[in-house]
């Protein structure tokens, strides 16, 4: 009973901390959620992409946006030349935060990204 009580209150402020990222609002970029879940960006890209999360252009299937779990954010701009430019970043909501720990996680670790062979 000690041992386990030592281990919640181990436990304990990762969870809030957790609570607190799945919680807030707005949306995170894919560079802060792989810092979030323990890994590289590159890596993260590159695990969603050949588990069929994110496109070829590193933008969510459709499926993962209904879902809530990503969105797309579109801006543009005017090149110094007078074009207009538009640009797509895929952000991550906090349910999708929740739902990568969740599909990724691994007893002692946060996530089970696989490394490059």
């Amino acid at each position: 009973a000690e041992l386990a009580e030592a281990k919640v209150a181990e436990l304990e402020p990762k969870a809030d901390q957790w609570d607190a990222f799945a919680d807030a609002h707005g949306t995170y970029d894919l560079n802060a959620v792989a810092k979030i879940l323990g890994t590289g960006r590159q890596r993260l890209m590159r695990q969603l992409r050949d588990d069929k999360v994110l496109t070829l252009s590193n933008l969510p299937r459709q499926e993962h946006v209904d879902a809530g779990r990503f969105e797309v954010k579109t801006s543009s701009w005017t090149r110094p030349d007078g074009e207009q430019q538009v640009s797509r970043s895929t952000r991550v909501t906090p349910k999708g935060l929740d739902w990568l720990s969740k599909r990724y996680a691994q007893p002692g670790k946060l996530v089970a990204i696989r490394n490059p062979a």
